[in-house]
């Protein structure tokens, strides 16, 4: 890892948000320190990494993600989870991380 690799993980993993970087076939490849503390595990599916976005994950039409695979545009959106005998709502947004206008992840 280089300096400035090293320098922008210090900076992902110091934020108080859960950060993760998925490839197309929305396997997680980075996930920031928030995100791991949150039970997201790098090379594991983001849908097999909490049991709480199964039910999202089976409504593919509430999937930003794949909006953002088809699209190569930004989403948000703002999603109702229930945790147990809890309901949070959580915003999510994800972003296509492109090179020479080719969409190569999203997070």
């Amino acid at each position: 890892m280089d300096k400035g690799e090293f320098f922008l993980k210090k900076i992902l993993d110091n934020l108080p948000d859960i950060i993760f970087l998925l490839s197309r076939d929305f396997t997680v490849i980075y996930a920031n320190q928030k995100a791991k503390d949150e039970g997201f595990c790098e090379g594991k599916k983001c849908y097999d990494n909490r049991r709480e976005y199964h039910n999202i994950c089976e409504n593919i039409s509430q999937c930003i993600v794949k909006e953002v695979i088809d699209s190569g545009k930004c989403f948000t959106n703002e999603l109702k989870i229930p945790f147990g005998k809890e309901t949070k709502y959580i915003q999510v947004t994800s972003t296509p991380i492109v090179s020479k206008k080719k969409l190569l992840t999203t997070y």
